[in-house]
Formats: structure tokens, C-alpha cells, sequence
């Protein structure tokens, strides 16, 4: 009896394969495993076959798990828009051969319109910040969508030095992250939070320990300065320590109150970027930024009823007015960019390259 005469009625509806026989004069079916679903083909090479001019090729040996970028966290991007998407269509995936790093994606993203998706180059971590988390270089791995938000998602990463993406590129890098990296960011976090909370025990018992050595030696004295904080703004308290600055006394108690691993002696380094000079151990005075000049900005219309700033020199939209007076907003609408045409931190002017500065590089300082 040939399978293929088999009644359908026969075969299995969870479509399992059967292979008839004859054992005698009795038709018997043995069930087959049925057909995995083929395995992810991830492309590796960037080499041409010779049916044409770009067809790629796709290497013999495969990969059971999905495509993904080396090295690619959610941390290296940026969401440039709160709206969301779908995840688009993978069309293209090839990463260097031999272990490399560098790849080549690219999707095809439906919206209101069909937009493509493409993402070269490679993943680089420049250093750790002080949480303990990678930084990443904005410039390694270059995103562009081709929907309007794209390219402002893109000038405003050439502006940053980080990577901003519309929400088509986000869903699409959302989808090859790589799970080793991730998973490894993740332990890391986690061994940071036990560590953190082990901190945070040890302090709390040193802190009530001290707390009742204050009240052996100096009862009331605790409750009579906290009600003095209390009472008196940020600015009073700030010039009552200046006060006491002025006396060996006061100086004397504030020594013991600020030690030099709290207020480190004063270093001053000159920012090659903007030429500022700044102190390198204070959080707060890293920010290195620059408003638009105003002799490169330019007043831009919308009938006569909505205008906004054009920066000429770093491409920016600023200073919107009357776009959330009349209506709902149009796709080609400007997005308010912020005040500033780059806003990062500090590169000490020591070793500095204009040339090779990739925020600098975005700025456009010819002569109008």
C-alpha cells in the first residue's frame, strides 16, 4: 500500500508525518517525528556571491539562534521618542567572519508608510561610569531609518555623541540585542545591588552606634542642631560654614566635617572642546556644553502663526512658537531641540583633536 493513497482521514491533524507498511495483510502506521522548522541562517562575511553585484552569501555553517549584534544592550541606544512600534521585518543580517564585531542589518518596518531600518558598523564600550555601567561611543555603530523622525534622531546623535534612534530603529535593535551581554550587564547589576545593600547595613549599624555614643557624651546637642538646619535656608546654612572659614577655630571644625575625601584640594583642567576650565573630581562641573551662536540662528515661519529658531551651525530646531496653539501637530513639525548645540561632559585639552572629535565633527563653523 503506497503512503500516498493513504486516506486523510488517517493522518494526524498536528501534522505529524506516517509512513505506511504492509504487515500481514494489515496496514499498521508508525509515527515519524515531524520536520523542525529550518534554523536561523545568520549570514557571516561581507562577500558577494556571482549571481550579481551586492547578492549576499550565506556561509555553510548555521546558527540555531536568532541573529543578534555583538556586544548590542539596551544601555548603547537611546529612545529618542516615547511613541512605540512593532518589531520590523529582519531583511538582512551579516556580522565579520573570524569572530569579528562588525555588522550589517538591516529591516523593513511598516507604519504609515514602509521605512527602512539599517545599522553598520560595530558596538564600542569607551569606559565605565560611576554606577559601574559601560559608555558607549555614539559614533561606532551609525542607525538611520528613512521616517521623518529618523534623520532628526540622527543629526541629534552626531550632536551628542550618543545614539539616539526613532521608534522603528529601536524596535528593530530591540530585537537582535545580544542576550550574553545583556545577561553579563545584568549580573553585574545585581552583584552592585548586593553590594550596595551590604553598604548600606554596615552604615546603618555604625550610624546607630554613633548615634548612641552622641547621646552619652553629647546629650541634646544632636536635636539642637538638627532644629537649627531645620529652621534656616540652604543659602544661611552655606554662609554660616563660609563664616566659619575665617576662624582657626572654624576652620579647625570643618576640617573634621569635610575631609579632603569629601572635598578634595582644588584641580583646575581647561576643556578642549570649549576651552572652559573646570575641576575634574566635581560631578556637576563636567557638563560641557554651547548655546547656539545668534549670529548662526535663523527665525523660521509656518504661515503667521508658528515660528522657531534654526541653528545653522549644528542643524538644530529651537524655540518653537504656537505649535500646541493650532491643532494637532503635523509629521514635518520641528521638534524643540533644546537651547545648546552639544551637550556632554569635558575632554581635558591635553591630547585633544578637533579633527577627530565626533561632536565637533556634526558642527558646521564655515563662513556664511
Amino acid at each position: 500500500l503506497s503512503p500516498h493513497r493513504v486516506p486523510c482521514h488517517l493522518y494526524s491533524c498536528r501534522g505529524e508525518r506516517y509512513r505506511g507498511r504492509v504487515e500481514s495483510s494489515r496496514v499498521s502506521f508508525a509515527a515519524t517525528a515531524p520536520r523542525p522548522f529550518p534554523p536561523w541562517q545568520h549570514k557571516t562575511g561581507f562577500s558577494t556571491s556571482s549571481k550579481g553585484a551586492g547578492a549576499n552569501t550565506i556561509m555553510s555553517n548555521r546558527n540555531p539562534h536568532p541573529p543578534f549584534i555583538p556586544g548590542l544592550v539596551k544601555g548603547a541606544y537611546v529612545a529618542g521618542s516615547w511613541h512605540t512600534a512593532g518589531t520590523p521585518e529582519l531583511v538582512r543580517s551579516e556580522v565579520a567572519s573570524g569572530g569579528g564585531t562588525a555588522v550589517d542589518f538591516a529591516w523593513r518596518a511598516v507604519g504609515s508608510s514602509v521605512y527602512s531600518v539599517t545599522a553598520k558598523g560595530e558596538v564600542r564600550v569607551t569606559g565605565m561610569d560611576s554606577q559601574g555601567q559601560p559608555t558607549f561611543d555614539g559614533r561606532s555603530l551609525e542607525v538611520r531609518c528613512s521616517c521623518p523622525d529618523g534623520e532628526r534622531q540622527h543629526a541629534q546623535s552626531r550632536a551628542s555623541n550618543r545614539l539616539y534612534v526613532c521608534k522603528h530603529a529601536k524596535a528593530s535593535l530591540d530585537s537582535v540585542l545580544d542576550g550574553d551581554a545583556t545577561a553579563g550587564l545584568k549580573a553585574k547589576a545585581e552583584a552592585a545591588a548586593a553590594r550596595a545593600k551590604a553598604e548600606a547595613e554596615r552604615r546603618a549599624r555604625y550610624h546607630e552606634e554613633q548615634r548612641r555614643l552622641q547621646d552619652r557624651d553629647l546629650p541634646g546637642e544632636r536635636e539642637r542642631i538638627e532644629h537649627g538646619l531645620s529652621k534656616r535656608s540652604d543659602a544661611a546654612i552655606v554662609s554660616l560654614v563660609r563664616e566659619a572659614t575665617k576662624t582657626a577655630e572654624g576652620l579647625e571644625a570643618l576640617t573634621r566635617v569635610f575631609p579632603k575625601d569629601v572635598m578634595p584640594p582644588k584641580r583646575t583642567v581647561h576643556c578642549g572642546r570649549c576651552g572652559t576650565a573646570y575641576d575634574p573630581q566635581v560631578q556637576s562641573d563636567n557638563v560641557c556644553r554651547e548655546e547656539h551662536p545668534d549670529e548662526r540662528c535663523k527665525t523660521m515661519w509656518d504661515t503667521s502663526k508658528k515660528s522657531w529658531e534654526h541653528c545653522r551651525r549644528c542643524g538644530k530646531d529651537f524655540a518653537l512658537d504656537g505649535f500646541h496653539s493650532w491643532g494637532k501637530r503635523r509629521r514635518d513639525d520641528p521638534e524643540d531641540e533644546g537651547p545648546y548645540c552639544y551637550e556632554t561632559t569635558h575632554v581635558p585639552v591635553e591630547g585633544y583633536d578637533a579633527n577627530n572629535d565626533p561632536i565637533m565633527e556634526g558642527m558646521d563653523d564655515s563662513d556664511y
